[in-house]
């Protein structure tokens, strides 16, 4: 029998996540990093933004994955359907613990839309 914090990690990571870790530049050049898939939890919110340029959309992508995954900022990530599948880097990492609450102890990824130095993005809707 698990234990009760098994039980919410299953209930709460299900949605496949692909982790490039490694992926960028070296010293030595351009690394592939390797791919690591892993069941997480995505929140992705697409909103429409009014800016002086005029509206834009804008996509908030959030994967909650578990402990273990050995991502750092930087890295990028794919997601499945029904979310824009990416690729997505990682611009934010932060350790959440259950605090109390029904939630596993996780890791928070945040992400956006992948740029090269000196090439401007409008990001997967834009």
């Amino acid at each position: 029998m698990g234990s009760v914090e098994d039980d919410l990690a299953t209930e709460w990571f299900t949605h496949d996540v692909v982790f490039h870790v490694g992926a960028g530049e070296s010293p030595y050049g351009p690394s592939a990093g390797d791919d690591v898939p892993v069941k997480c939890h995505v929140r992705q919110q697409v909103q429409r933004v009014e800016s002086p340029q005029g509206q834009q959309i804008v996509t908030d992508t959030i994967v909650y994955a578990p402990l273990r995954v050995m991502a750092e900022r930087g890295d990028t990530l794919t997601l499945t359907d029904p979310f824009e599948p990416g690729p997505w880097q990682i611009i934010a990492r932060s350790v959440h613990h259950g605090a109390g609450v029904n939630l596993p102890n996780h890791l928070k990824f945040v992400c956006d839309v992948p740029t090269s130095p000196g090439v401007e993005t409008a990001g997967p809707y834009g």
